[in-house]
């Protein structure tokens, strides 16, 4: 209890470092709890959205994929991730992340979606525009055919 507290209280002052730290210790004793692992992505992910915020990628992404191995349910850092991986022109990827953040978060696809599918099918097909009916697309990720769009 100790550590989650301190992490609470860090987290409450901004002080994300501190924050980290303590739920990591916390989480060093209580591996398997589930409030730990929720506090643990939320600090994660504001720390995250802090690198973002400062153009600094590679520790966004860490952060936010830390976030996720705590809780995989927690859509913000889903969301973080899908933008990371659409600026990276991570097609794939960006719709993943994006399309998952919508359904834990109860939201439509963000508009990043949309616009990763759109460059998918151009990367696809060439640069071409849509599929003809005749020349199949190989299939994207968990889908059995990809159609060209939303």
């Amino acid at each position: 209890m100790y550590h989650q507290s301190r992490a609470q209280s860090a987290l409450a002052g901004g002080r994300l470092d501190d924050a980290a730290s303590e739920v990591q210790s916390a989480l060093a004793s209580n591996p398997d709890d589930l409030q730990l692992k929720q506090l643990a992505a939320q600090i994660f992910t504001q720390r995250g959205v802090k690198y973002y915020q400062n153009n600094e990628m590679l520790a966004a992404n860490d952060d936010f994929r830390r976030a996720v191995d705590y809780d995989r349910f927690y859509g913000q850092a889903w969301d973080y991730l899908g933008l990371i991986a659409f600026q990276q022109h991570r097609w794939a990827d960006a719709i993943d992340f994006g399309h998952k953040a919508a359904e834990l978060q109860g939201k439509p696809d963000p508009a990043y979606v949309q616009q990763a599918n759109a460059q998918l099918v151009k990367v696809l097909t060439g640069g071409l525009g849509p599929p003809h009916h005749s020349h199949p697309l190989q299939p994207v990720r968990g889908q059995s055919n990809y159609n060209g769009g939303p």
